[in-house]
């Protein structure tokens, strides 16, 4: 399971994966289409991503059980880095990267754990690319549940780190698994039971302080 959680440790997104790799490059793996994930939404099954940061805090929110339906993914989480990256591919072909910024990973028996930090990067072929959600980055910056002004400056900081590696071709944009296919016999992966279970040793929610969000 890759896992975003809330500051306060509830789960706001859930993937079920597939593992390809696991080394000293980090995690790799693979999000079928088809494949089921969890998102929060509010008691309609609605989703919440475009209201604003206030509201989304505020509305009652359940779980509620997707599939990824746009296109297929290989994702890389390197060990500690403040950030993981998707190869995207629809129909088999390479669409370029996508460059998700977030904390260090915490790895459960389940899989990984790490908070988004809002901010992404869309790197094209030609390794051209385009900030992504920075309305969204800027709206919580500042706010109390998420990063002030020094913490921004940090996460764009890596950002423009990466930019830096896509524009001179230099790994993980140097071609690595742009040609990447899967296993002929693999199937999009399910939900497993324990999508949801808390890492040993981790305290509830009501335990951890502020749970608004």
């Amino acid at each position: 399971m890759l896992r975003g959680l809330h500051r306060d440790g509830r789960i706001a997104s859930a993937d079920s994966v597939r593992v390809v790799s696991d080394d000293d490059r980090g995690l790799l793996t693979w999000l079928a289409r088809g494949s089921q994930v969890v998102r929060r939404a509010n008691l309609a099954g609605q989703s919440v991503r475009s209201l604003p940061i206030g509201e989304q805090l505020r509305v009652p929110k359940i779980h509620v059980l997707s599939s990824a339906t746009d296109r297929d993914a290989l994702w890389l989480t390197p060990p500690q880095s403040c950030y993981a990256i998707a190869w995207g591919f629809i129909d088999g072909e390479f669409e370029g990267w996508y460059i998700n910024l977030q904390t260090p990973v915490r790895r459960w028996w389940g899989g990984i754990d790490m908070h988004d930090q809002a901010l992404d990067v869309l790197v094209a072929p030609d390794r051209t690319w385009q900030w992504k959600d920075e309305d969204e980055f800027a709206e919580r910056t500042g706010h109390p549940l998420f990063w002030d002004e020094a913490g921004a400056a940090v996460i764009r900081g890596e950002a423009e780190r990466l930019i830096a590696l896509a524009e001179a071709g230099q790994f993980p944009f140097g071609g690595s698994w742009c040609d990447f296919r899967p296993d002929p016999g693999w199937r999009p992966t399910e939900l497993p039971w324990w999508w949801d279970q808390l890492p040993l040793g981790e305290p509830p929610a009501w335990q951890r302080g502020n749970y608004l969000d």
